[in-house]
Order: C-alpha cells, then sequence, then structure tokens
C-alpha cells in the first residue's frame, strides 16, 4: 500500500487521531511495521466486521467487548478515529 500525500495527525493530551479519508494517522502508525499500519487499516474500514469478533487478548478488563475495541476507541462525525494505542504493541 503506497503512503503518498501521507501526514501526521496531532496527539493533543495524548490522544492518538486518525483520519484515513485523507491518509492522516499519528506517529506511532508510521513507526509500526506494515502489518500493524494494514490491521489498523482494516480496523478503520470494517469496524462493523471487527464487532463481532471476540478479543482474545484479555483486554475484557479494560471494557473491550469486540476485537474493534483493540482499534478504535471512538469513531467521529467528522470521519476520523480516536485509536486504542494497544494494538500498536
Amino acid at each position: 500500500m503506497a503512503c503518498g500525500g501521507a501526514t501526521n495527525s496531532s496527539t493533543a493530551g495524548g490522544q492518538l487521531v486518525a483520519k484515513p479519508a485523507d491518509n492522516v494517522w499519528p506517529d506511532i502508525f508510521w513507526k509500526s511495521t506494515p502489518d500493524v499500519q494494514q490491521a489498523y487499516r482494516f480496523a478503520l474500514a470494517n469496524p462493523q466486521v471487527l464487532q463481532y469478533m471476540p478479543c482474545f487478548c484479555g483486554c475484557v478488563n479494560q471494557g473491550h467487548t469486540s476485537n474493534k475495541d483493540c482499534y478504535i476507541q471512538q469513531a467521529r462525525p467528522d470521519g476520523s478515529f480516536l485509536l486504542e494505542p494497544m494494538s500498536f504493541g
């Protein structure tokens, strides 16, 4: 997957914000392996799929109810997402 025109998002307040439609991702995304980047891209493009996949990493203690919660904290009305950092490793 090409990264032409890629930019970083702000991480104000320690929050990891991404806007995939504009290829805007936080620095930690760009420093991650291609597999991790692909997983986040898939998760943000397909949250309706991940919401039916259980998570097996034990994060239910953090309130996670599905694999979607391992990647996305919040989908915002403007098309941006607040990312869950745990899947960055």
